[in-house]
């Protein structure tokens, strides 16, 4: 594949990924916000979208990798490298946006682990919680 194609399609796939990994940062808050509420009906609606958001990230992050491994020179770097060597090769100006970008989809993802792990701490929290509660109600009420 020549470089210029490589290019065109790895920066394209930074711009959708940036555009999904926005829109997956505002499930995530849609998902807190209704684990808050106990809002079965909206975190089965939320999970949903979000499957199918992370479906479509997964499926281009292996499209990336798939691309990159076609190209020897890249290929042998460690993966962290490979974008940023492939970046590299732009000229000035589009190289500056494209490092941006590819700077910006790393902070997305973080930010997005991370609400992944307050979200899921909160539901967890939650469900310990009615445990306990459903377990003393059990002692309250049992005989003696």
């Amino acid at each position: 594949m020549k470089n210029i194609d490589l290019l065109k399609r790895i920066v394209f796939g930074i711009q959708s990924d940036l555009v999904d990994y926005r829109s997956l940062r505002e499930l995530q808050e849609k998902q807190f916000e209704a684990a808050l509420r106990h809002d079965t009906a909206a975190l089965v609606d939320v999970a949903s979208d979000m499957g199918m958001l992370c479906a479509e990230l997964e499926r281009r992050r292996r499209h990336r990798v798939a691309l990159l491994e076609q190209e020897p020179e890249l290929a042998r770097l460690p993966c962290e490298q490979q974008v940023p060597s492939l970046l590299e090769q732009l000229p000035s100006a589009p190289r500056t946006l494209a490092m941006a970008a590819w700077q910006d989809l790393g902070g997305l993802i973080r930010e997005c682990k991370a609400l992944n792990t307050r979200n899921c701490q909160l539901i967890v929290d939650q469900y310990e919680i009615m445990q306990r509660v459903l377990g003393q109600e059990e002692a309250t009420y049992a005989p003696r």
